[in-house]
């Protein structure tokens, strides 16, 4: 039954990214597809990916810096680029999610806010490779690129934070 509306959703996907009226296409598929939010987790954790952290030779692994922030209310250590170095990896995925979070909530100078997107949120995260990371990011979460911050479950946070290090 699962894959039967899996199915159907992936229909309505392509059915609505087509034609003059995308706009109101998206929205109702958002309100169709999406009954469950995603967990801001996992929107660190593709973001993360695509920072090369889960390469053990790429700074975001030698700072325990999944999300290569460069700054963070955490820590006060910085490499010789401007980037946090966290002294524990528990504490580099809780700076990031919470930076993320703030974001999400139009809690930052950075202009964002819960109605933003996700093409906004990485364009301002990073200078560089910008439209292959919200690409990279979109395809890992199967979202489009205007998905709103507002759509991401910012409540699970605390409670899978700890699991997910445990699956690490």
């Amino acid at each position: 039954m699962y894959k039967i509306i899996q199915q159907f959703l992936k229909f309505l996907l392509a059915f609505f990214s087509k034609g003059p009226e995308n706009k109101k296409k998206r929205e109702v598929w958002n309100y169709v597809a999406r009954e469950k939010k995603i967990p801001l987790l996992d929107l660190a954790k593709a973001m993360a990916e695509f920072e090369g952290y889960f390469s053990h030779s790429t700074r975001a692994a030698r700072n325990k810096n999944p999300l290569n922030l460069k700054s963070s209310k955490f820590t006060r250590l910085y490499d010789a680029q401007n980037f946090c170095i966290f002294e524990t990896i528990y504490d580099g995925w809780k700076a990031g999610l919470w930076d993320l979070k703030q974001k999400c909530r139009g809690y930052t100078r950075t202009g964002l806010g819960p109605l933003s997107t996700i093409r906004s949120l990485i364009y301002i995260w990073t200078a560089d490779n910008q439209e292959p990371y919200t690409q990279f990011v979109c395809q890992k979460l199967k979202i489009p690129s205007d998905y709103q911050l507002k759509e991401f479950d910012l409540k699970e946070i605390n409670l899978t934070l700890g699991k997910y290090l445990d699956l690490k």
